[in-house]
Formats: C-alpha cells, structure tokens, sequence
C-alpha cells in the first residue's frame, strides 16, 4: 500500500479579493489577493482536515511580491488551504500557481492580478487662497495657492514628491505661477503656488490636478491684479438730498486718483455708471448724467460727474466709478433726487358703476367740485386727461382726513363735508423715477342728501319753463335743511350745462339703475327763499323731466 499523502494533488486555484472586483490593488504592502487552493487525494476526494504542504509560485517573481501562507498547513472543511499575495511593487499579470510537494504539476490560478503604482491615484481634494485681493500688477506682490492632495483611500499623501498642474484662467501673459522649491507634500498633505502678475487681471480662476486626474479642482474664489492707479475717494456735492427737480438741483460726484506712493495721478480714465440699487443702469431720460471734462483726472488727481432730474424724482441713483474700466477697486454713492411735489386743477368725477378702462369725461375744475354726496368717487386729473400715470409706474395714495375723503386703491370716495389735502405718489420699479402730487385744499362745502322716497315730502313739480316752484307747502327735507341756490346751483349747472356730465349716472341721486331714475325724476331742487325752489337738471337727457327731490344737507 502507497502512502495516500503521496497521492495529494492541487486540483484547482481561484483567487479572490478583500474588495470589490473591479477596485484597484495598489502597492502599498497591504492590499490582498487570496488564493484557494482545492487538493484531492488519488481516488479524487477531497482532502479534509489533513496537513498539506502547498508550494506557491508568481510568475515573473518580482521582487515586492509576497505571498504569504495561512497560518496552519491544515485544510478546511472543503479541502481548502490558502495563501494571500501583497506587493510592494508596481506590476501587471502576476500569475499564481500552486502544487503539492508530491506532484510536480503547478495548477494556475484562474485569473492573472495586478498591483497599481499608488501614485497613481493621488489627487487634489481641495484648493485655498491666502488672501482676497485685490493685489497690485507690479510683479512682487503674489497670492499663495495651496492643494491638498489624497490617495485612494482618502489618506493624505505626506512627504510624497507630487507633481501638481497649476492652471489659470484666463491664461494671460503676465501671469506667473511659481511652484514651491520642491515638490514634496507636507505633514498635511500639501503642496504649494504663488501667482504674480505684471499685467491687469481680472477674476482670475485657479485650479490644480495631478498628472493622473481628469477634472481640476477650482479655488473657492476668484482672485484679481489691477493696476497701480488707485481710486482713492469718491464724494458727492452737496451731501445732503437736493431739494427739487432741474440742473439747478445737480449731484457733482469727485473720484480721486493716486499711484503706489500716494500721490495724485493725473490723466487717469475714471468710467461712470448711473444705476438702480440693484445695480441696473437707469436708462430713462429724465435722468441727465455728463461726465465733466474729458473724463480724465486733472492735475490733482480728479475727475468728475454729474447727474441732475429733468422732471421727477428719483428713489435711489447709484452712481459707480472705476479706474481704468475695472469693476475691482470701484467705489460707488448713492443719492436721492427729491420730486417736486405737483398739484392738479381738475378731477374726474366717475360714474355709478364706472368700470376701468371706460371713458371718464370731462374732468372737472377743483373750484367747481365743492360739492359731495353717497359713493361719489373721483380721480385727479395727474395729466391731461389721464388719471394715471402708465408705463408700468405704480401709485400710492392718501388722504389727510379720510373721514372726509377716503382712499379706495387709485380712487378716492367722499364720505362728508369737510376740506383734506390728497397725495399721490408714483413710482417706476426699475428706474426709481417717481413723480410726487399734493394736493391741498380739497373742499367739499355741502355733502347732499335727500329724502329717497319718489312719492314723499322731497318732491316737487316746478313750472316747466322757470324750473321754479312756488307751491306751498315746498318739499322739504325729512333729514337736514335744504341747500340754498346761491350756494350750489351754479356748481351743478356748470357741470351739467359746460361740461355736458350726466349726475345722475355719477350717482348723485343713488344708484342710476334703480330708485328715482325709474321714476322719471331727474332734477334736484335747490332753495331761493322761504317761497321758491329753483329746479335744475341733472343731466342733459332729463329735459322732459317734470319732478325734482330737493337737495339736503345736515
């Protein structure tokens, strides 16, 4: 009988890993293939449990590889006996083999594995500048970049010669970027950059990679070089609001220019600016801006801008100078032109049931409109015959008393006698244009009221050629005194007779399309004496009226 030992042969080798399939091993001594050998005995078996000797070989034996055999000799329970290969080198198609010390054949493993040069994999995680800037372009002055380079794993690469591509953009000549002495990364990591500049550079982007790494990493910001004229100050005559509109009111804004010593410089181009807060250019032309002179400094360094309202306000102008046309180093004011505040002479007495959009008449002279009643709503006339301001202006209004008058959006209501002063400001929301209205002494001498009933005491009949009744007893009101004649008759007459306006349709006597309109009374009566009531129309289509409601007033 043979020993059986002797028969033991390695029927296969599969290799397996300590990660994912498709990751990298790399030369660091510690990452791992693990090799399986499977021994069978003569009759085919599997050895289980048994000491066996395995032999192990790579192909090429590069020095750097290291296998290493499990810690016992002893198969498992699938006849199992393993040995793991790390490397210290970087190499590709390392093939495993495997034997018994009694069979010569060597079995290959299934597949061939490689180890990677670990250099390979650093990269830059992260780039930081050392300062803000801007910086001067006279070619000492230099920001410092620092990358911070890992491996693989996410270790810091420390003490490593690394080789880092610095990369600007733009790419300007005049740039110059200066690696450190060596390349060799600090205890953190690090590696290192200085950027000068002879040249005018404006938001300048760095990014470093390393030779292997596709996409550079960017600097949290961006870094510039501007030249060595400096705008040292920028103000403003007079510092305070101007008062009003027109080039008498005009904003003198002064930039000064010094050099690297502090003196003046002269022939220096300043470029101005005239904006919103926002910082959007006003381009309404009201808004006059000239820049004085050539647009360069002077002898002592200065250079000058104006700006003046030729009709309206402004909210807020923004006025920016710069040196030599660059945004960086700029300095800016902002100043309010005030609007000069505007009355108007006429209203626009709107009907009933006034709809926007629909005609508004003729408008009415503010001396004429003395007089109120129930839901009576106007508007200003802030232009000739416009009761808005269009082109995309938004308005705000009020009233000094709106017990008197009250504001309802862009109208105003009577709600009693009693005199107010009404505002209304409009303002365009990019040019912060505004034009501003006051207007004083809105007096409503008489608020009317009567009594509602087209069959009661406040109906009359007068003589259909006078308008005059005489019959006794008058009508008379229910609530109040009646108006006297001297005191409106003319107003309404006026109104109805000059500026052909309906009364009736405005709501003098209530809605238009109920109550005494379907009754056929279209006159309001006003007081002579103690004996008369004098008649008068409402409106113009009432001529064959024959009945009037007296006109009333507490």
């Amino acid at each position: 009988f043979a020993e059986l030992s002797d028969s033991y042969y390695v029927a296969s080798v599969a290799v397996d890993v300590d990660k994912d399939k498709d990751e990298k091993r790399y030369n660091n001594g510690t990452d791992t293939y693990t090799f399986t050998a499977t021994v069978k005995d003569g009759h085919g078996n599997l050895v289980v449990d048994k000491p066996i000797e395995i032999d192990w070989q790579t192909d090429p034996a590069v020095a750097g590889l290291k296998l290493t055999k499990q810690s016992n000799s002893v198969s498992n329970a699938q006849g199992q006996v393993t040995a793991t290969l790390t490397s210290t080198a970087a190499v590709t198609d390392v093939q495993v083999s495997a034997k018994t010390a009694a069979n010569q054949s060597w079995i290959k493993a299934d597949s061939p594995v490689s180890f990677e040069e670990l250099s390979l994999s650093y990269h830059v995680t992260r780039v930081t500048v050392d300062k803000e800037g801007p910086l001067y372009n006279e070619g000492t002055d230099a920001y410092t970049f620092t990358a911070t380079v890992e491996d693989a794993y996410g270790n810091l690469v420390v003490d490593k010669p690394i080789d880092i591509d610095w990369q600007t953009d733009p790419a300007v000549d005049g740039l110059k970027l200066t690696k450190q002495n060596n390349s060799v990364s600090n205890a953190q990591g690090q590696v290192t950059v200085t950027l000068s500049s002879t040249v005018v550079a404006i938001d300048v982007q760095m990014s470093a990679k390393t030779a292997t790494q596709q996409t550079p990493v960017k600097v949290d910001k961006k870094v510039s070089f501007i030249g060595p004229d400096e705008l040292a100050s920028l103000t403003v005559s007079p510092d305070h609001v101007t008062e009003g509109e027109g080039e008498g009111h005009t904003y003198t804004f002064t930039a000064t220019v010094k050099d690297f010593s502090g003196q003046a410089k002269s022939g220096v181009a300043v470029a101005w600016s005239a904006t919103n807060s926002k910082g959007v250019t006003i381009t309404d032309k009201n808004l006059v801006t000239q820049v004085v002179g050539d647009g360069k400094t002077d002898a002592d360094g200065k250079a000058q801008y104006q700006i003046y309202s030729k009709s309206g306000g402004f909210v807020a102008v923004m006025v920016t100078a710069k040196v030599n046309d660059l945004s960086v180093g700029s300095k800016n004011k902002t100043v309010e032109i005030k609007a000069n505040e505007q009355d108007v002479a006429n209203f626009f007495i709107l009907d009933y049931h006034h709809k926007d959009g629909e005609s508004l008449g003729r408008s009415v002279p503010k001396e004429r409109m003395n007089f109120g009643w129930q839901g009576m709503k106007f508007k200003p006339e802030y232009l000739p015959g416009k009761a808005r301001i269009s082109g995309g202006y938004i308005g705000v209004y009020d009233s000094s008393n709106r017990n008197v008058i009250d504001v309802d959006r862009e109208r105003f209501q009577v709600k009693k006698a009693g005199m107010v002063t009404l505002t209304a400001t409009f303002t365009h929301p990019e040019s912060g244009r505004y034009l501003k209205y006051v207007i004083p002494d809105v007096k409503i001498n008489h608020f009317i009221i009567f009594d509602p009933n087209p069959i009661g005491p406040g109906i009359g009949y007068p003589d259909l050629n006078s308008r005059i009744d005489k019959r006794q007893p008058l009508a008379r009101c229910t609530r109040g005194d009646r108006i006297q004649e001297r005191d409106l008759g003319s107003s309404i007459d006026y109104l109805v007779n000059n500026l052909d306006l309906n009364l009736i349709d405005k709501g003098l006597l209530g809605d238009p399309t109920e109550g005494f309109s379907q009754a056929a009374i279209r006159m309001g009566g006003l007081q002579i004496d103690d004996t008369k009531i004098q008649a008068h129309l409402l409106d113009n289509s009432g001529l064959a009226s024959n009945a009037y409601v007296v006109l009333c007033e507490e």
